[in-house]
């Protein structure tokens, strides 16, 4: 017994029984919607219902459950048919509950579309939310994926390494690209030179595995960073050694934090959701005689990334009659 609702369709709420459940009715289970894909006839008016999940359930004669029920309109748009937001649990709930496994792809949108009776923009909709969520991953070409768990890394506010990551930074392998550019608009103000001052920028680009993970680029005077000093090819670790050496002894590190969505360049690097939130992080490090000779410019996604700030105080040991 299988159903199908050609043309438009809408999505309403209904109390069923074991008289009146249909095939296609969507009910809760255990905090899943699971879809009703088979029914079979007890004793008793009771009905044993096949659930997509491929759990069975029992309806007993005078059991009222609530349920949604797709329902056909005549002359309807399939597009306008029936909103993400009632079948996007449905996919979530696959990813959570392993039906749907990391790194695995998921079925065709237009193979999607059909089973969820809308059209490929609707669904697509619903898939830019969950790549919102950080749950799944376009890879151009390729189709979606449900993505794996990122590992989360904490921003240590007032550290000394450009992007100030924990011991969870060391699982991450980091590329280094070097290039001499000219210091302009917001970069001269942030660095307090004046315009087409040279500059060496090092962009930073953390990777899990053959994933992109965050983004920093890192900016210093070029009088700062002779071009003998960097001449030789060095890993991430060996840059950061280098521009710790070459850096005079530091009086000030100050930070600005804020939300915002990633530009468009920074959604393409990093592979993230046009809508997923990023932590971007300002750093400007200044010496004693107060001149920035670093500033960093950091782009940490949301869904893999926590800033954490602390404030050490310094208790006063005098005696009351010191």
């Amino acid at each position: 017994m299988r159903g199908h609702v050609p043309g438009g369709v809408v999505l309403s709420p209904v109390e069923i029984t074991s008289a009146s459940v249909q095939l296609g009715d969507v009910i809760q289970v255990g905090g899943q919607h699971c879809r009703v894909i088979d029914l079979f006839q007890l004793p008793a008016g009771a009905k044993r219902l096949v659930l997509d999940s491929g759990e069975l359930l029992t309806m007993h004669m005078g059991t009222r459950l609530d349920a949604l029920r797709l329902r056909r309109v005549r002359g309807g748009d399939p597009s306008r048919a029936l909103s993400p937001r009632h079948y996007r649990p449905y996919l979530r709930d696959r990813i959570a509950t392993g039906r749907i496994k990391p790194g695995e792809r998921l079925p065709a949108e237009a193979q999607l579309a059909s089973e969820y009776r809308v059209s490929t923009p609707t669904l697509r909709s619903a898939l830019a939310v969950l790549q919102a969520e950080g749950l799944v991953e376009k890879v151009h070409g390729k189709g979606n994926f449900v993505r794996c768990p990122l590992r989360r890394i904490a921003y240590v506010g007032g550290g000394r390494t450009p992007a100030g990551q924990t011991t969870a930074h060391a699982a991450l392998s980091v590329t280094v690209h070097t290039t001499r550019i000219q210091a302009s608009g917001h970069l001269a103000s942030l660095l307090k030179v004046s315009t087409s001052s040279p500059l060496t920028e090092f962009l930073c680009l953390s990777h899990e595995g053959e994933r992109p993970h965050s983004l920093a680029r890192i900016y210093v005077p070029c009088d700062l960073v002779p071009a003998a000093a960097l001449r030789e090819s060095l890993p991430y670790e060996g840059v950061m050694t280098r521009l710790l050496r070459l850096r005079p002894p530091l009086a000030e590190v100050r930070e600005k934090v804020s939300v915002r969505l990633p530009t468009p360049e920074e959604a393409s690097i990093l592979r993230i959701s046009p809508a997923l939130a990023v932590l971007a992080i300002t750093r400007q490090l200044a010496d004693t005689r107060g001149r920035v000779v670093e500033a960093a410019l950091l782009v940490l996604p949301g869904d893999r990334a926590d800033a954490v700030f602390t404030t050490h105080y310094v208790t006063d040991e005098r005696t009351p009659e010191e």
